[in-house]
Parts: C-alpha cells; structure tokens; sequence
C-alpha cells in the first residue's frame, strides 16, 4: 500500500485517461501552483503520456493540448501561491482563465485541499461517461517530495450515491465561489457516480472541511487503540488532541525540523521519526557525484493517519496536516478508506515503513530530549510577511492596457490601494507585471498607487503579476498572483500562437502532431531545431511531404472532424504576405480536402 519501491507517485499517470476515453472537463483544488507543471498537465490530459522527461521549452509539441485542456480544466488554488517561475514565458498567457484564486478569511487560514475530479467521454460513444477522483497530498507542482494519493473511478449511472453527496457539495461550495462550465449539470452527474472501491479497501468516506456544513475534521474526533501518522507539519495542540483520542501506542512519522520544534513532554507521549538525510539529500548527492545541475530536496510531504482497532484499520488520507490550522480553520479534504485485509492494516504499512530490508533504514527514532528547539524570532518574522502578504493580496486592485505612442506596443496601468496597510519600515514591496526584461517598481504602503509599465510588446502582456517583499537587498517573499487586465486585444493568444509556429518546420511539425493517432513521449521529446525539417531552407517553394498528405488522406476518412481543426489553424496563421508560414502549394492542396471539412457545431471553440 505504501511500499515506497514499488508504489511511487506518478501524478501525469494519475491523470491518463482510462483506454478508449478523453477528457471533456477537469476541477481540481490544490494550494500552491508551479506554472510549469501546470504547462505539462496537458501532456497527460490530452497525449495521454506521463509528466516524466523534458518537457519545458516544447511549446510546439503541447501547445495544442495547452489550448484544448484550458477550455476543459478549472483550478482552484489559495491566492498568492503562484510560484515564481525563473522565466517569464508568453504561452503562460493560455493558463490565465484556468487558475481560480481563493483568498481566505485572515492570514492564519489556508485553502489547502488538493483534489481532482475528471470527467472522461468514450470516443465512440458520448452518452458512455466515466468519472475519476483522486485525492491526494501533492500541490499541483514538480516537488519531488514522498506524497500519496487515493484514486478512484467510477461509471455514470442512473441512480444517486449517498456516498458522493460530500463530493458534490464541496464542488457546490466552489462553484458558488467561481462558476465553472457546465456547473449544474456536472453536479448532477457527479451525484450520479459509482466510484468503486481501491483494491483492498472495503469502505470509504469522502470528508470536505472548513465549507458550509462540513467544519470537523474528522482526524481531531476519531478514536482507536494504536495510530501511526504521517504528517510533514506538526503543532502540538493537534499531536495532543489525536493523542488523547489513542489508548494504546501512537508513532509519528515527519521531517527533522518538525519535530525539534515539539516539547520534549509531549515527544514522549510518540515513537517519532524522521525521514533520513539520505533520501531529503539523497538527489542532491546524487547529482553532484554526477556533475548534474539543480537538484531538488526529497522531503517528506505525505499527510496520512492510520487508526487501527481490533478487526481493521481506517485511513484518513489528503491535504490535512497534523496541525491546528488543519484541525480548527483551513479548507482541506480527506478520503477516509477502511481496510480488513492484511495489506491494509496498520502493522504491515507500519513494517514497510520502518523495518523493511530492502529499503534500509529510511527513517530514523527521534529522541524526546532532541526537541524544544523553536526560535521566536524566526517565528515572529514568518507570521510578519504572511500578514503583509495576505493585506496585499486582499487589497483592491486593476488595471488596464492602451496603445503606446508607437502604436504597437501597449502601455500597463496599474493600481492598488494600499492606504490600509501600515508594517514595519523595515520591509518593502514591489510589483511588476510577469514580463520579461521588465523591472519591478516599489509601492508606498499606506498609499493609493498607480503605476505605468510602458511599451509591452502584445504577446508579452500578462494578467500575472510578480509583488517581491524585501528588507534591504534580502528578498524575503515572491510570488504570482493574477490581477484582471482590461483593455486586452482580442488577437492577443492567436499572436502568440503565431510566435510559436513561426516557420513552415514548425507548422509542418505540429500538423503531424494535430493528426497523429498515437504519440510516443520521444515524439512530444523531439528537438524540433534538427530534425523532422520540411522546409527547403531557403523559403522557396513547399517540397511535397508524402507523410502528411497520407496522414490528411487517414485523417478524412477516419477522423474528419480532426480536419475542421487544421482549418481552424490554417486560417489562425494565414496572412496574405511572404513571410506566412503556409506555403502556396500546401494551400492549394488543402482546397481539396475541405470539402471533407465538417460544419462547425453548436458550442464549439
């Protein structure tokens, strides 16, 4: 069940759709995102590959998952977790009306549940639905943390399931925070769903917090003989609540920093451990025996409690943390599973954890005399910028773009009030539209600001923007967050298009990709600046490519909807000029095959 060898979280796996089917929607919650991961999902979505290899920089392989997914993914996230990316990327411009922030009510409360729930239509038969639901511990970016996920599917039938109904109203609740398409009939169907059971488990519970009419977390209530816990953030009201609620032993499995927080008396109420520097620092090592670049810590980032009594063992499994803030105020959701079967009781998960043989030592006992290490001033210093941070994010904010004097390029007002934020004066901030080449401007806290980034080329222009919080030249805090722009030009995402297919090599790579039945990871890998050319070089005339004129031939006979597509994009890159991408005579071939092209439908984009 958590056999750390055989059962690794592959997050794009997770998301593949079953055999047969494509996604026609996605809701997903999650706390933080990582723009670039988020890039990648398409490639799960839409190709059906897993999120492993180098992706980054193949905006002509994804783009046209990127453009399809958008119109069928919605993500919730808490407002202000937007990594900063370490480059500003034109194509982050089709993630924009993806990503929903959540602001909560104070700076002490997060929204901190990270779900998905797909929606998957057969391709030969559109009345065959089937439903995925995966809850999980992961935030929806590339960490290379330990996590865990429960994921369960289940067919549309005609009768509801009491056992979804929490499901349903969590999405509810979103919906009635932030609209997303089809809203009232994807809550009916969701109602309507089956989700069949992970092997080994005989029952399960889904467990929305901190939403109207779900406010207990059910972790804080449920009582046992023995309990092990997994959790990488802990606070000792909580570890004293769940404690008091087991009789017999209770192990608490976690990160080293954590449990040098806790009061030695309470440390002895636990067997604690802590995950080993061999595999936090594993990669590190690993990369610098190799020469690599950039390797990422390996923490522990799973949140799971097993509470065992005499003839089966319950699972809580999710976002929640063993903390107050999970317990008493955030947003989390939980998948509570019940097991009797050996694989899934406590004792075994317990023993391939931290007595199995062939991983070795991965955690290591905590001594209670080793904690009571806490710093206030560290503490002081955090609860300060999350303060800053949250009033900066609930101030009011716009902004607008026009004509710059060349009349090309745009100019970006911005305004923010910031009249009711008054902090130490030791700190400031910054903000900046997430542009290339574009330098931060600082803001006057206790002021109304307006601020004016001139002279932004249109494919650059964002709706995301970076605020820096500093004391001195020490950056303390940065991150994204989404500021609703007005005045952008329409042509603006088909210009970026047209800045990614910018040669005839590029179009005639992304029409094998739009045409394509079956895509290899290789394929979505390729280096598309050596191989695969089609142009002549020397911007003479189309050199005729049997390939795609037998790929167009497959494509309307079998698949002629695909073809209204490639009419779609030939007539989003055309322009009437040398430099158009499309050449001549590919044009005059297409004449024949749209006459196979069929009528655009109702609804569609």
């Amino acid at each position: 069940m958590l056999d750390v060898k055989q059962n690794r979280l592959d997050y794009g796996r997770l998301l593949v759709p079953p055999e047969g089917f494509q996604l026609s929607q996605a809701v997903a919650t999650t706390y933080s995102v990582d723009l670039d991961t988020l890039l990648s999902i398409p490639v799960a979505l839409y190709y059906a590959q897993t999120l492993e290899g180098e992706l980054l920089g193949k905006d002509v392989q994804i783009i046209h998952a990127i453009h399809e997914t958008a119109k069928r993914l919605k993500v919730y996230h808490q407002k202000g977790q937007l990594h900063v990316p370490q480059v500003a990327k034109d194509i982050y411009a089709y993630l924009e009306n993806s990503l929903i922030p959540i602001l909560p009510q104070n700076e002490f409360t997060s929204f901190h549940p990270k779900t998905w729930v797909l929606r998957y239509q057969h391709t030969e038969d559109v009345n065959h639905i089937v439903f995925r639901l995966l809850v999980l511990s992961r935030n929806l970016t590339f960490d290379r943390s330990w996590d865990v996920a429960a994921c369960l599917d289940g067919p549309l039938t005609d009768t509801s399931h009491a056992n979804t109904q929490p499901l349903v109203d969590f999405h509810r609740w979103l919906h009635g925070v932030h609209p997303f398409p089809n809203g009232e009939s994807f809550l009916a169907e969701l109602q309507r769903v089956a989700f069949e059971l992970p092997e080994g488990f005989d029952q399960f519970a889904l467990h929305p917090i901190g939403i109207p009419g779900y406010t207990a977390n059910p972790v804080a209530r449920k009582r046992a003989t023995d309990l092990l816990c997994l959790s990488p953030f802990l606070h000792p009201k909580a570890l004293e609540t769940i404690r008091q609620n087991v009789t017999s032993t209770a192990e608490l499995l976690s990160r080293r920093i954590e449990l040098e927080r806790l009061p030695p008396k309470l440390l002895q109420q636990f067997s604690s451990y802590w995950l080993t520097d061999m595999v936090v620092d594993g990669e590190r090592l690993n990369s610098s025996e190799e020469g690599a670049t950039e390797p990422v810590e390996q923490n522990l980032h799973a949140k799971v409690f097993l509470f065992d009594e005499a003839d089966h063992t319950t699972w809580f499994l999710g976002s929640s943390n063993a903390t107050q803030a999970a317990f008493t105020r955030n947003t989390e959701f939980l998948i509570e599973l019940l097991g009797t079967a050996p694989a899934t009781r406590r004792e075994r998960i317990r023993k391939q954890l931290l007595e199995n043989p062939d991983i070795g030592e991965l955690f290591i006992p905590f001594q209670p005399e080793q904690g009571g290490q806490t710093t206030e001033e560290d503490e002081s210093q955090k609860q300060a910028i999350r303060t800053l941070e949250f009033k900066l994010l609930a101030a009011e904010a716009a902004a607008h773009v026009s004509l710059a004097e060349n009349q090309t390029n745009y100019d970006l007002q911005l305004k923010i009030d910031l009249r009711e934020i008054h902090v130490d004066e030791a700190m400031g901030v910054s903000v900046r539209p997430f542009v290339r080449g574009l330098a931060d401007q600082p803001l006057q806290l206790g002021e109304f600001n307006t601020l004016l980034f001139p002279n932004i080329s249109e494919t650059s222009l964002s709706q995301f923007f970076q605020f820096t919080i500093s004391e001195g030249d020490l950056v303390l805090r940065a991150f994204l967050t989404r500021i609703k722009v007005a005045g952008l030009p329409d042509s603006r995402l088909d210009n970026i298009f047209k800045s990614i297919i910018n040669s005839r090599d590029k179009f005639f790579a992304y029409l094998r990709f739009l045409l394509a039945d079956d895509l290899s990871k290789d394929d979505l890998e390729l280096d598309l600046g050596s191989e695969g050319k089609t142009d002549t070089g020397n911007g003479g005339e189309w050199q005729f490519d049997m390939p795609i004129f037998e790929q167009l031939l497959i494509t309307a006979s079998r698949n002629p909807k695909r073809l209204l597509e490639v009419d779609r994009i030939i007539t989003r890159l055309y322009e009437e000029n040398e430099d158009c991408v499309i050449p001549g005579d590919f044009l005059s071939m297409w004449e024949v095959f749209k006459a196979a092209v069929p009528a655009e439908e109702d609804g569609n984009d």
